[in-house]
């Protein structure tokens, strides 16, 4: 997991995703439950995710954050710029290269209605993608205008997740 470089560069930060997984999995073979994990912005050339995973990637996670086109415009300007289409195209084509349930996106449980966000969830599901989401909280300086979720919608929230990965 790192920052991302400048939109232009994300193909480099393929590159360099991959020669760090490619160091760390030589020198530590089967030592990681899930194999090597790359939480990252996808690049822009798709072809990119299968060096990823010759080089020991073994899952690869692009988060939209949000779903919905509207939240996703609204709460992910810099990922916007990317395009949504673009990640959701990414995600796709890392169950290609990654296999079912090891292309991963994870969503901030707060952005947009429960409801969409769990569609969402499913759609990515009934795709082979692993979604999964973290409750948004503010951070000292966030900019972010929602309000946390509540303990309630949490907890239904999670429990629908769960019914869903059990498809």
């Amino acid at each position: 997991i790192s920052g991302n470089l400048a939109d232009h560069q994300l193909d480099t930060q393929a590159t360099i995703y991959s020669d760090i997984a490619a160091a760390i999995t030589q020198q530590n073979p089967g030592r990681f439950a899930e194999g090597a994990v790359a939480v990252t912005a996808p690049p822009r050339d798709l072809r990119l995710l299968w060096m990823m995973r010759e080089c020991g990637i073994e899952v690869g996670v692009f988060n939209l954050e949000a779903f919905t086109p509207v939240a996703f415009s609204r709460h992910c300007p810099g990922k916007s710029q990317i395009g949504r289409a673009h990640y959701l195209a990414t995600l796709e084509q890392g169950v290609e290269v990654f296999g079912w349930g090891r292309s991963w996106c994870n969503f901030v449980l707060g952005l947009e209605p429960v409801s969409d966000l769990l569609s969402g969830c499913l759609e990515l599901a009934a795709l082979g993608v692993t979604p999964g989401a973290n409750v948004l909280h503010r951070d000292h300086g966030a900019t972010v205008h929602c309000d946390p979720p509540e303990f309630d919608v949490v907890v239904s929230f999670y429990r629908e997740l769960a019914t869903i990965y059990h498809y």
